[in-house]
């Protein structure tokens, strides 16, 4: 297990990256604001409801209905009935919300590859695979079976 002093400093490190995140979601041009993390996470779940969307963000459904919302009406997303239930709806990204998707996902990659010149291949994906570790055993660590064990 990771001491605490290597701990600090990864810590703050990921609260500094959250800054970079915000800066390079903000750099994209993207509107609504906000809405790329939905819409992208919508384009790799493609008829999730507003409930899926908001436990992917992690935050409260109304904030990921906030967003949703927004993004149905600059027709980024459409909602349709729900095949398995007919009462709920389902969401899906539109063409204008793909190309919207592209648009951004193209700018990030042109922003990484200005900040990045100076890095190898080797780097870049070593610090890929490491962040999605990170990412993946964060989530385990989460997760509503991890916290039952860990009580």
């Amino acid at each position: 297990m990771p001491s605490p002093e290597n701990l600090e400093p990864l810590a703050r490190a990921i609260y500094r990256l959250g800054l970079v995140k915000r800066d390079m979601v903000r750099r994209t041009g993207f509107e609504p604001g906000g809405g790329l993390l939905p819409l992208a996470i919508l384009q790799v779940r493609d008829g999730a409801r507003v409930k899926d969307i908001a436990d992917a963000m992690h935050v409260d459904l109304s904030v990921a209905s906030r967003q949703i919302a927004a993004l149905i009406e600059a027709g980024y997303i459409e909602r349709a009935a729900d095949p398995a239930d007919g009462r709920a709806a389902v969401l899906h990204v539109t063409r204008k919300g793909r190309a919207a998707l592209k648009r951004a996902h193209e700018r990030i990659v042109s922003a990484f590859a200005k900040a990045l010149a100076d890095w190898s291949d080797e780097d870049v994906a070593t610090l890929t695979r490491l962040t999605e570790r990170l990412r993946a055993d964060y989530e385990r660590s989460i997760s509503p079976v991890a916290e039952e064990v860990a009580a």
